[in-house]
């Protein structure tokens, strides 16, 4: 996300779908206000199709894995965000809207320059108050490192490096920092 569009906040989901549809252009919709997405690097896409490979193999239904197409819904008292998580697995089986998921249980996201105060900041405190979630990885686009954040650890940080392990107790796995790298020259 670089900068806000701003329609009026704040926008209705009917709202943002109208405007995805007659725009072609996807946008998060964030405290009302709707964020257009910018494209992404090519590193950035191998980064994400690594992942994606990673676990689809290692997660075991009913969890599923989806990348940057099916929307993370939140539902607030005051209105509901929309999000395109780079990655996101869901285990719920009954959380099965056609377009969208409210309880993933791990979120991830590829960290761009443009992206990387929003990732680390609200996207991180949005997205660690959603009741279903026990992790969320920022993963980096120009080194093998990720931060990752679990609720078992209170969403405090731990770093990792290219010789290090990803620990998912949620999902009962643990693969190696270089398996989300496979794709890319670093």
């Amino acid at each position: 996300m670089v900068e806000a569009v701003r329609y009026h906040p704040p926008m209705a989901v009917e709202e943002l779908d109208a405007l995805e549809r007659d725009t072609d252009i996807r946008h998060e919709l964030v405290d009302g206000i709707a964020y257009a997405m910018v494209g992404a690097s090519a590193d950035h896409g191998a980064i994400v199709s690594g992942i994606v490979a990673a676990l689809v193999p290692r997660v075991s239904r009913p969890c599923q894995v989806f990348s940057e197409s099916v929307r993370l819904r939140r539902l607030t008292d005051i209105r509901d965000d929309y999000f395109y998580p780079d990655v996101m697995v869901a285990c719920d089986p009954t959380d099965r809207a056609s377009h969208h998921r409210e309880h993933p249980v791990v979120l991830v996201e590829v960290l761009s320059p443009s992206t990387a105060t929003v990732d680390r900041g609200r996207k991180r405190e949005i997205y660690t108050a959603i009741p279903s979630l026990e992790h969320y990885l920022i993963v980096a686009q120009t080194h093998m490192a990720i931060e990752q954040h679990d609720r078992a650890n209170d969403w405090q940080p731990v770093h990792l490096g290219a010789d290090d392990s990803i620990n998912l107790p949620a999902l009962s796995l643990t693969i190696p920092v270089r398996d989300f790298y496979v794709q890319v020259d670093l």
